[in-house]
Formats: C-alpha cells, structure tokens, sequence
C-alpha cells in the first residue's frame, strides 16, 4: 500500500487530514497581494465532465502498470463501468473535488505554458480535459504585459483572490471576522435545525448527523 498510495494523497488514508492540502495552499497563496515579490502564478484547473469523459482502457492499463494481477483488473473494471457503481462514484465525489485541482508556476510565459502542456498530455491519455470556462489563473508580482500573452495563449480567466479550496477561502492577508462569515452562518444554519430533532433518539440524532456531513 505505501508504493500504491503516494505521501502527497492526503485524503481517504488513515492518519491524514485533507485540511493538510488547504494548510499548504494557503502558504503558497499569501503573498500574491505583495508588491516586488517574484513572479508566480497559480492555475486552478476544472477538470470537464470528469467521470463521464475518463478512457476506462487508461485505468486498466494503471491498475496492470502497478502490477495487480490480470484477474483483479477485470473484477475493479467489471465494478466500476457498471452503471450502478458509476452513479454512486459520480455523486460521492464528482462534485466535491473535481474543481480543486490547483498547480504553482514561475510567472512567466515559459513556464506556465510548460506546466499546462504537462496537463494536456495527461489529457491525451486519460480522457480528462481542462474545462477552459472554469478553470482560472491568479498572479503575483506579475507584470500586465505577461498576464496578456500567457491569458491569450491558456485561454483562462483570470481569478481574483479570495477563492475556495476545497471548501476554504483562500486569502492572501490575515484572516478577519468578515472571512469567517461564512462558516459562523453554517454553524447557525446547523442548531436551527437541530431544533426540529432535540425530540429524537440517540439513534436517529446519529443518523441526523450522518446525512448533515
């Protein structure tokens, strides 16, 4: 499992914490309001239409190049292009993290154009594109005449901070009680309707807390 499972997935492993990623893209993001800092950009990629456009031929060739053997593959594939796994993939996680695909760039033409390329030929091979209309690029220390060709050349729009990730604004100063808004309204949105279930058993508050997660 450790050669399976890289030390960067932070998410659906025992022990690791998504809010690691949201910790680390915060340090990376904080000082693009900063004047005289070096170039950089960041790309925040919308992957389009993720589970419907994915080449089940590149997950088998995945599975096999890890080395599980030919039977397993046909049994994972058997499961997940049947339409009843398919929907249940589609609704737990399509919507959740498909749009939080962020990649950090020297800020110049060069380099961004690199790094997309990298994600093209992805594309090529697994099926899933960038979403041009989605998908965003934000700038530090940037220079105007730059944001212009690498703008014309990726076709993104260009993002202004703050934004979320992963369900967390991601801001370029110290967090202010304005920030925080957001989350006080869920948490008030959470006991109003906790008063409509105080009459519940454990067992049914329980569930309460398991469809509200």
């Amino acid at each position: 499992m450790e050669f399976l499972v890289n030390e960067a997935q932070c998410a659906f492993v025992q022990g690791r914490q998504i809010t690691s990623n949201i910790m680390l893209a915060q340090e990376l993001v904080k000082s693009y309001n900063r004047k005289n800092i070096y170039s950089r950009a960041m790309l925040n990629i919308d992957i389009r239409k993720a589970f419907d456009s994915i080449s089940w031929d590149f997950i088998s060739d995945m599975l096999k190049g890890l080395g599980f053997p030919s039977v397993m593959v046909k049994w994972f594939m058997s499961c997940i292009t049947s339409p009843k796994y398919s929907l249940s993939f589609n609704g737990s996680l399509h919507g959740y993290f498909k749009d939080d695909l962020l990649f950090f760039s020297k800020g110049d033409l060069y380099s961004v154009e690199k790094l997309y390329q990298c994600v093209k030929n992805f594309g090529l091979i697994s099926g899933l594109e960038a979403n041009h209309e989605k998908s965003s690029i934000y700038y530090g220390g940037v220079e105007e005449p730059v944001k212009a060709s690498i703008n014309n050349r990726l076709r993104f729009n260009e993002g202004v901070l703050p934004f979320k990730y992963l369900g967390v604004p991601l801001i370029t100063k110290r967090m202010s009680t304005l920030n925080c808004v957001p989350l006080f309204k869920n948490i008030e949105g959470q006991f109003k309707k906790w008063v409509n279930h105080r009459n519940l058993s454990y067992a049914g508050r329980l569930q309460v807390i398991k469809s509200d997660s």
